[in-house]
């Protein structure tokens, strides 16, 4: 379960987010819409722990029980890298690594045995249909393919939810349905939460819940 409990987020004069609350349950598929500049990116960078929000009393944000906003900075980049994948619109792959490097990031962030991950690494990417790319760099593979082994790398290290911002943003209308399509596979076979933020309304009404960001107010669709 995520809780948010009157969570703000202001930057210099502006509100961008505010007092918003908001529970999603465990393993639910969950859409974010809004207008450009709304906070739909910080509303998921704070639940991803990448984003600090407005410190104030009665704010919490809890994450499968604990809450992370009394965490110190080591412990949330800790449960960070156990708990969330994140899904970005331009990848984020590092062209001097070949893909299954790129995917096997979070293990070695982690400090943790990368042959003890081989196996979810192959698994994953016969999932993702991206085995055959393993070995060549980003800039030799597709759009879809990078998006792929992004999400490959967002799966690696078994987290409880997902979080992608705009993964179709960049794609065409073929490659973003099967990204859409991606995620609820991801979703169900794996059983993770998952969070994306959309622009598109056709593939935010495909979510189990789906809520709209506006004048820094989180609403329920």
């Amino acid at each position: 379960m995520i809780v948010l409990k009157n969570i703000s987020k202001t930057f210099g004069n502006q509100k961008i987010l505010n007092n918003i609350s908001l529970n999603i349950s465990n393993g639910n598929f969950v859409s974010v819409v809004g207008p450009s500049g709304a906070g739909k990116t910080t509303l998921i960078n704070i639940i991803g722990t990448i984003e600090s929000f407005d410190l104030d009393q009665s704010s919490v944000l809890k994450i499968d029980g604990v809450e992370v906003n009394k965490l110190k900075e080591k412990e949330i980049s800790k449960f960070r890298n156990e708990n969330i994948g994140f899904v970005f619109q331009f990848h984020q792959l590092l062209p001097e690594l070949n893909c299954e490097e790129n995917i096997l990031l979070p293990i070695r962030i982690g400090r943790k045995n990368i042959n003890d991950y081989k196996e979810k690494l192959l698994s994953i990417s016969k999932t993702l249909n991206i085995e055959k790319v393993l070995n060549k760099k980003p800039d030799f593979i597709s759009g879809g393919e990078k998006q792929r082994v992004s999400f490959a790398r967002a799966l690696i290290n078994n987290p409880k939810i997902v979080l992608a911002d705009e993964p179709t943003g960049n794609l065409d209308s073929t490659n973003s349905k099967k990204i859409i399509e991606l995620l609820k596979k991801i979703n169900k076979e794996y059983g993770v939460t998952v969070i994306y933020v959309t622009h598109n309304k056709e593939f935010a009404n495909t979510a189990s819940d789906s809520y709209t960001i506006k004048d820094g107010k989180c609403i329920k669709n």
